[in-house]
């Protein structure tokens, strides 16, 4: 199942891809805080420029602004590779593991904590000892376990 995409936005996200892995290379620039400041920078520069097609003008403010007010808790080569991926692969072999992990980045990004629980906290917790005043996920570690096939073996419902 291949989701549809918007080309450009499929081109800008190729192009914002290629820009970091040559910057990446020439500069050597490694870590998710300098890899966000050039594909910030890039997106300030492509818009100013006019690189893109008028009708990604809104997708650009947006990126531009998720970096700007989250800083750090935000990845924007994992939005690009999201964006990327959905208009040029087929999503559905992604493993359950790698979709979980999508989701839990996505909710993170919405301002939500997650924590992974051992058995005994998840007892505690179901018995309604928690203080947390903001939207949280909790799993437990056992959703976590992997076969050799990197594959989660107990599904979360």
């Amino acid at each position: 199942m291949t989701l549809p995409v918007n080309p450009d936005l499929n081109h800008l996200a190729f192009c914002a891809l290629v820009a970091l892995s040559f910057e990446k290379q020439t500069s050597g620039i490694s870590g998710r805080v300098a890899e966000n400041l050039f594909l910030l920078r890039w997106l300030t520069v492509a818009q100013k420029q006019k690189r893109f097609p008028k009708s990604l003008a809104s997708e650009i403010i947006w990126l531009i602004n998720e970096a700007r007010t989250k800083g750090v808790n935000v990845s924007l080569k994992d939005k690009f590779e999201v964006i990327w991926r959905t208009g040029n692969e087929d999503v559905q072999p992604h493993s359950d593991l790698y979709r979980l992990n999508a989701a839990i980045i996505a909710l993170r990004e919405q301002g939500w904590n997650n924590y992974l629980l051992s058995q005994a906290e998840w007892s505690s917790l179901t018995e309604g000892n928690t203080t947390e005043a903001t939207d949280t996920l909790y799993m437990t570690k056992p959703h976590w376990k992997r076969d050799s096939m990197n594959e989660v073996c107990k599904p979360v419902r």
